[in-house]
């Protein structure tokens, strides 16, 4: 089951495995992945090395460089801009029932949950508010890899959809900014 918030576990003095549930898993193991990569990305000072598994990510520190406490939060601010908490909610029907729910306001669920919208035909006010809130948890995680550069008022873009195998362009769409 994937776990409502990850679990810190010591592995010695150098070393901390994140644990996102306890079964193998593909939307537990993309998880694992997406932090893999942002910890790779951001090259922490006392970060030494992370090894990811279907279920959980093991990341390699130097104590001297980063204590623990540190660690975690960094970790945490990663795993709560793209995975926030799922959230239990309840629900009382007219017999006096209760029916528990848990929502999941993760980037990849929520992406998923859009485009599958926008794919039926519905394009309402709530597609383009979950489609901002994505942009902007993207946009402070970009800033936090410091990834993000200021975009020349004057310049074109392109909008890349996809390349092939030789990573050429196989689509685009131009505007202005």
């Amino acid at each position: 089951m994937k776990y409502l918030k990850p679990r810190f576990l010591n592995q010695g003095e150098g070393a901390l495995v994140v644990e996102f549930g306890d079964e193998v898993d593909p939307a537990i193991n993309a998880r694992v992945i997406s932090l893999d990569t942002i910890l790779r990305e951001l090259a922490l000072p006392g970060l030494r090395e992370t090894t990811p598994s279907f279920r959980s990510l093991l990341v390699y520190y130097e104590p001297i460089d980063i204590n623990r406490r540190e660690l975690i939060k960094k970790i945490e601010e990663i795993i709560n801009l793209l995975f926030p908490p799922l959230i239990l909610e309840q629900e009382i029907d007219k017999d006096g029932g209760v029916t528990k729910f848990h929502i999941d306001y993760s980037a990849d669920s929520n992406l998923d949950s859009v485009l599958s919208d926008l794919e039926d035909g519905h394009n309402d006010k709530a597609c383009h508010d979950t489609l901002k809130d994505i942009s902007n948890r993207l946009f402070k995680l970009r800033k936090m890899l410091e990834a993000y550069r200021e975009l020349d008022k004057d310049a074109r873009y392109i909008i890349v959809e996809n390349f092939n195998s030789n990573n050429e362009e196989i689509g685009y769409d131009e505007g202005q900014y």
